[in-house]
């Protein structure tokens, strides 16, 4: 973009900002590698270190403004390059006093030489010839004064900058304290905005229904749990098609292979936990927080307490989706509902975590969700990734690159999207330890590359590994790294999106709630036809034989994973709001893990591969109050995680079906958004209305 005067022009490359002066090259445009701004045919500087968003140039054009998260960046361009000129000018003397020297030395040398060749030959030196070697000492003398005058004129000045900083802290701007680069760098503002945070307040007491805790039974625990679940063998939904027949050959040894193939014949194992169920129990909630657990004799309720009576339900913690993208949000512009947060919470996943936003608007959404501007899940994310372009050059350079997320996104984690190779991808694993960032990964398509990233320490791992079947050695990898899968398995790697079995299995035009809350064109143009370009679905069409889905038999690395205490978590890639999950949810579970585990996966696992495994994902006393309320038991039948009563975020109550808030007020959900239009640009054949 040009600057106001047409004499400069910025350049955004990435996430970086280069300014170049413009000026007449001839009828050729100069051609300018950002690369190597030092070849370019017109003065170019790069302007930012961390990276920058929003460039704007001042009304002036003598500076540049960009912002990172909540911090304005100034560049003053004109002061930089007053600063260089009279550096420049500065060098230009010193240079002139060196030549000057040297030349009064040579010279000088000279007259002496030859007034000594006078001396030994006995002749007389000329008065003219004294006289001037007198006048060249006198000039080799000054210069070096001419010098130290010099440099006291720059110790004279960087004193009085200094002294300029010593008035500025004495007059409370302590940023000057913060700047101790030789170089100039952009000045920073930090916006601070300070808000209350939206703490529901009072007690209310959940009685009477099953908690299923997911915290694990001592050894000593007296009697106060039904023990195991009727059915924890399996899962129900869906009926599992047959594997596909082309699957790509698997990882692991013959060996493992045979293990894992007279593993398939025993029996089922015991959870690898054993789960604490509490039937006809209370939870106690006391404003957003858990204060006590347990059956109904053993928690005392007090007076003034809320109580709901939810006898016959079965209580969860809030679900976790660990790959959640809200998808289709309009960029840079932030209404005040998003249909896509409503249509999350209203399925029960009260925790999203988007692995690569491509954008940041979702930091400011994570705020207002925070302050009560906005109804929505608890909404984290790595920010936009660490991709390849980031051409790290080494450690320093990446951890550079990874303060965007520790210093101004303020995400506490990251997405390293396949940064190059396996040097610079640990240059990330060791920054982000160093800077206490938790980040996850992918591998794409290449084994190989996700089998690194387990054995190099990245804690998540992003959609299925692409082969498959994945035998024992590959889940004690896993196991002893403990880094946690995310599958995502409606977008499956190596054959037909998962999704599509689900499309083509259940009602999605007739699923009343999910209308309430997802725009009718986007179910449209999902639903009523599947083929190329339909949520991204491969092929020439969106059906499929079953045996071609592949999701069963990557489900069955789900079951090893969950049989052995690895980590899996449930991720829905957004690829259709709030009832995806459950369809994730129910795919991971096609290769046979129980039910409880995969009710493990979707709470607990998942809260812990976030980093947030202490505040959330069970229902225990000091814990955020996220609980999901159930018609039925999921342990019973898997796709009862869909048969939702009542949503609690944040000690908030929500009505499943409405979001009408329940506790601690009554209140209609008033929507924000405009009725949906009929979806103008469906595709031929989609009804209108």
């Amino acid at each position: 973009m040009l600057s106001p005067a047409g004499d400069r022009a910025f350049v955004q490359f990435g996430r970086d900002l280069f300014v170049a002066d413009l000026a007449e090259v001839g009828d050729t445009p100069p051609t300018i590698t950002l690369f190597r701004v030092d070849d370019a045919p017109v003065p170019v500087r790069k302007v930012t270190d961390v990276g920058g968003e929003f460039p704007s140039w001042a009304s002036d054009g003598g500076a540049l403004h960009w912002a990172l998260g909540n911090v304005l960046f100034t560049y003053d361009l004109d002061h930089v390059e007053a600063e260089e000129e009279e550096e420049e000018v500065t060098a230009r003397g010193r240079a002139l006093l060196r030549v000057r020297a040297a030349a009064i030395t040579d010279t000088l040398r000279d007259k002496r030489a030859e007034a000594d060749s006078l001396e030994r030959a006995d002749d007389e030196v000329p008065e003219e010839l004294e006289d001037e070697i007198t006048r060249l000492q006198a000039d080799s003398v000054q210069v070096v004064a001419d010098s130290l005058l010099a440099r006291a004129d720059s110790i004279r000045l960087a004193a009085e900058e200094v002294a300029a900083k010593s008035a500025a802290v004495r007059a409370g701007d302590e940023e000057v304290l913060a700047d101790t680069t030789e170089t100039y760098e952009a000045h920073e503002r930090r916006i601070e905005a300070k808000l209350p945070r939206d703490i529901p307040r009072g007690t209310v007491a959940l009685t009477g229904g099953r908690i299923i805790t997911m915290t694990e039974i001592a050894d000593e625990t007296p009697s106060d749990t039904t023990g195991a679940p009727a059915d924890t063998s399996g899962a129900d939904p869906p009926e599992p098609p047959e594997a596909a027949g082309d699957t790509a050959a698997a990882a692991g040894d013959t060996t493992a292979a045979a293990d894992d193939a007279d593993a398939a014949e025993e029996e089922p194992k015991e959870p690898a936990m054993k789960p604490r169920i509490i039937e006809g129990g209370v939870v106690l909630v006391t404003d957003n927080r858990i204060v006590a657990v347990g059956p109904a004799d053993s928690v005392e309720v007090p007076d003034g307490a809320t109580v709901i009576d939810v006898s016959g339900k079965t209580l969860v913690p809030g679900f976790v989706d660990t790959h959640y993208h809200a998808q289709w949000l309009v960029p840079e512009v932030h209404p005040e509902e998003v249909w896509q947060y409503l249509a999350t919470l209203s399925y029960g996943v009260t925790t999203t975590r988007d692995p690569q936003t491509a954008t940041t608007d979702i930091l400011s959404y994570t705020d207002r969700v925070r302050t009560g501007g906005m109804t929505g899940p608890r909404i984290y994310s790595t920010g936009p990734g660490v991709f390849a372009g980031e051409n790290l050059r080494d450690a320093d350079h990446a951890k550079t690159i990874l303060r965007r997320y520790a210093e101004y996104f303020d995400t506490k984690t990251l997405k390293m999207y396949m940064t190059g190779n396996r040097q610079q991808r640990q240059w990330i694993i060791q920054a982000a330890r160093d800077l206490e960032l938790m980040p996850t990964t992918e591998g794409g398509l290449d084994y190989k590359i996700d089998i690194t990233h387990a054995i190099d320490g990245y804690p998540g791992i992003e959609h299925n590994l692409p082969i498959a079947p994945i035998y024992s050695d590959v889940v004690e990898l896993f196991k002893t790294s403990q880094t946690t899968n995310s599958p995502t398995l409606l977008v499956s790697y190596g054959g037909p999106f998962g999704e599509n079995y689900f499309y083509t299995h259940e009602d999605v035009l007739g699923d009343e709630k999910l209308a309430t809350f997802v725009p009718k064109a986007n179910i449209d143009a999902r639903a009523r036809r599947r083929g190329p370009g339909a949520g991204g679905s491969p092929g020439e069409g969106g059906w499929f034989l079953e045996e071609e889905y592949v999701f069963p038999l990557q489900g069955e690395f789900v079951k090893k994973m969950l049989e052995e205490d690895a980590r899996m978590a449930v991720g829905s890639h957004g690829q259709i709001q709030g009832v995806g999950y459950h369809w994730e949810l129910w795919a991971m579970a096609a290769g046979g893990a129980s039910n409880f585990d995969m009710l493990r996966a979707a709470t607990i696992l998942g809260a812990e591969a976030i980093g947030f495994g202490e505040e959330l994902g069970s229902l225990e006393e000091g814990k955020f109050a996220d609980i999901v309320i159930l018609n039925s038991n999921p342990l019973d039948d898997l796709r009862n995680t869909v048969d939702i009563r009542y949503v609690m975020k944040d000690g908030r109550l929500y009505d499943g079906m409405t979001l009408d808030e329940i506790y601690p007020e009554a209140r209609t959900l008033e929507r924000q958004r405009p009725a949906e239009e009929n979806a103008a640009g469906a595709a031929a054949g989609i009804r209108g209305n």
